[in-house]
């Protein structure tokens, strides 16, 4: 809970500034902060080279282990109100999503294998619509997002799963040799808020 609480101060504090602030240049570096599936919540330092591409990179948190992701972004024009286009690549690092689970669902005895050590490497295709242009831009992306990842301990989670642990000669044997990876594609969204200085 005070993770939201500092990061309600930290909002309302570049609110301020921005309502503070009169200059209506097109100023180049920026702090940007926004949240999203499968992007987590993320804080990047921005540089706009011309006054329609944005590059950024930065760090985040998504409930398990901390990442990172850089990207780039392109307005259609340089106003107030514009379509973009971004692309970005992030990477979670491996952490126990037990305890996410955990404070999601209040289930303190919660706790399966293969959410032990989780991380993954993703990377997103996103439309938008941004508001705001020269100091503060507040943005709404959508698009497709590739998310790959291994799942580990997938062995120890099917035996514990079935009645008790399988053993050469019964009916049914899985023995997994080596920890599979997955792939998935899927939809995915961020809002997000840019202030330049």
């Amino acid at each position: 809970m005070s993770r939201w609480v500092v990061g309600a101060i930290i909002f309302g504090i570049i609110v301020a500034v921005c309502a503070l602030s009169g200059n209506a240049s097109a100023e180049r570096f920026g702090v940007m902060v926004d949240a999203g599936l499968p992007d987590g919540v993320n804080g990047s330092l921005v540089f706009r080279p011309t006054p329609r591409i944005r590059l950024h990179a930065g760090g985040g948190y998504n409930l398990i282990a901390p990442g990172v992701r850089a990207g780039a972004s392109v307005s259609a024009f340089p106003f107030w109100i514009t379509p973009s286009a971004s692309v970005e690549v992030g990477h979670y690092f491996r952490g126990d999503a037990n305890a996410a689970v955990r404070m999601i669902t209040g289930d303190e005895e919660f706790d399966e294998p293969v959410l032990r050590d989780v991380g993954y490497s993703y990377a997103n295709a996103h439309l938008g619509i941004e508001l705001g242009y020269s100091r503060v831009t507040f943005y709404v992306h959508a698009g497709m997002s590739v998310v790959q990842g291994t799942i580990r301990q997938l062995q120890e989670t099917i035996e514990r799963d079935a009645d008790q642990p399988m053993e050469p000669g019964g009916d049914t044997m899985v023995e997994i040799r080596e920890d599979p990876s997955a792939r998935v594609v899927s939809p995915s969204a961020r809002l997000g808020l840019i202030v330049y200085f």
